[in-house]
């Protein structure tokens, strides 16, 4: 079973607007509202491939409400444990004329202790020897920097496996106080890691070898250049890439690809680089729908034969 931990979620509401203009009002077509947060768009592209999870969240005000029910229209199995305050909304305009993009993202709520020590229980709730644990996005504001690292360094001899998907200090912290099994930072932020640009499959292979000191299977985001992994089953490095395609929105891609990589991975035990291409195929598929939308399985299964992997070397 996989378990998504998403501690600051958020409603997404999308708009097009046939040109954003300063100063005026601008009348929105195409509004839709979707339970959102990383953690959120996994367990939704899983419960699209009819694999079992389970979301577990924050959820505080009317907004939480609405997120639970747009959860419960997915028929999306979710427990949550209430905070004060509001679950936050995400604003994303897509501006026809330019073909441009606007988000704007509030900060969240932020949980007291009391409430962090609810939502420890819970997760321990499901930690099981057969149970996979997700942790993925950004965390509520203010809040502690080990978060993460405490949660994990409390179920991780509890259960199956750990995969880490966050940003900034919140991922240097965790990854220097726990050992989650599997991360993927963005080039960006592995890039901090690092200390110095990725440029060259030399490259991001040293910079895996330094994730590796304290992750077992690192993965690395790399935008149109697909993914590079340390394979766990043989020992080598990968880079995993997805056909060109037409991208209408890379808003979820990268959720797509931890659902896509988990789902092949942990459910359907498939070897690593064949979980990499599913993940790779799902992020690519999300990639074709609008706004905050996700990837669709038929979709997936059309890109899934058009997926490369290559063995890179230093």
């Amino acid at each position: 079973m996989i378990v998504t931990v998403t501690l600051n979620p958020a409603i997404d509401k999308y708009g097009e607007a046939e040109e954003v203009r300063p100063d005026e009002v601008m009348r929105l077509a195409d509004v839709a509202y979707e339970a959102g947060g990383k953690g959120i768009n996994v367990s939704r592209v899983l419960n699209r491939f009819g694999i079992e999870n389970t979301a577990l969240f924050f959820r505080g005000g009317q907004l939480g409400g609405l997120f639970s029910q747009l959860l419960e229209e997915e028929q999306i199995k979710h427990e949550f444990i209430p905070v004060i305050g509001n679950t936050r909304l995400n604003y994303t305009v897509f501006d026809r004329k330019h073909q441009s993009v606007y988000k704007f993202n509030d900060p969240g709520p932020l949980p007291d202790d009391d409430e962090i020590e609810k939502m420890l229980a819970l997760i321990r709730s499901y930690a099981k020897k057969d149970t996979t644990f997700i942790f993925s996005g950004i965390v509520p504001p203010n809040s502690p920097s080990d978060i993460y690292a405490y949660f994990i360094n409390e179920i991780k001899d509890e259960c199956h496996k750990i995969l880490l998907d966050t940003e900034g200090e919140i991922l240097l912290d965790t990854i220097a106080l726990c050992r989650p099994d599997f991360v993927k930072p963005n080039q960006k932020e592995a890039e901090k890691i690092y200390g110095k640009p990725l440029k060259t499959d030399a490259d991001y292979i040293a910079a895996l070898a330094r994730l590796e000191e304290r992750v077992p299977c690192p993965v690395i985001s790399a935008g149109p250049w697909g993914i590079y992994i340390k394979s766990c089953d043989d020992g080598k490095y990968y880079n995993v890439s997805a056909p060109h395609v037409d991208a209408i929105s890379t808003v979820g891609a990268g959720d797509a690809f931890v659902a896509g990589f988990m789902l092949s991975l942990i459910e359907e035990e498939k070897p690593m680089i064949e979980a990499a291409r599913m993940g790779v195929a799902c992020g690519t598929a999300s990639a074709l729908v609008p706004g905050t939308g996700l990837c669709y399985p038929k979709d997936v299964i059309d890109i899934l034969d058009q997926v490369k992997v290559r063995e890179v070397r230093s």
